[in-house]
């Protein structure tokens, strides 16, 4: 199975971690790892997205705008690192590919309603979430367990969704 992870620059130590846990759980997982910086919006290979079986997506969001944000240790809120608009300028088909959003508030971004339209299934955060740049925080307790179900060819119930926190997640 592939997996294309794009992540905040300054979750890279976390983000490494969370892909070990996974090819733990899922030994053979074939994994690339990509950050915003050095990646933007505009350097972004969209076209990988059809390429993959599950793509995660590990970047900020905020309430109403189109945009994935990056971050650095040098710049916490920096690189507008996904864009709507560029997605959907590519009319790339997501057919069977599979999409996890960790980061804040993806769902108003509008973002992955258009991943929907292009075919892929997604599960993304309607809330502010939670984690840390060096551990597998909240939201990615929540991730691994939506991995597992599907690499395990499996729905994602309710019950994964559910968390400790007042973080929600919600399959699109």
């Amino acid at each position: 199975m592939r997996i294309l992870v794009y992540a905040a620059g300054r979750w890279l130590v976390s983000t490494r971690r969370l892909m070990q846990a996974a090819e733990k759980l899922l030994p053979g997982l074939d994994v690339d790892v990509l950050t915003c910086p050095p990646l933007t919006a505009k350097t972004f290979p969209y076209e990988r997205l059809a390429e993959v079986d599950v793509v995660y997506f590990r970047l900020h969001g905020m309430p109403d705008q189109p945009y994935m944000y990056g971050a650095s240790f040098l710049r916490p809120w920096g690189e507008t690192a996904f864009s709507l608009r560029e997605f959907q300028s590519k009319r790339i088909m997501l057919d069977g590919v599979k999409v996890f959003f960790e980061g804040c508030f993806a769902t108003q971004t509008g973002i992955p309603a258009a991943m929907v339209e292009a075919g892929a299934t997604v599960v993304a955060s309607t809330t502010a979430t939670k984690n840390s740049p060096l551990r597998i925080g909240p939201a990615g307790q929540v991730g691994l367990a939506v991995l597992k179900a599907w690499l395990d060819d499996q729905d994602v119930s309710e019950d994964v969704l559910v968390s400790q926190s007042e973080m929600r997640f919600e399959v699109i």
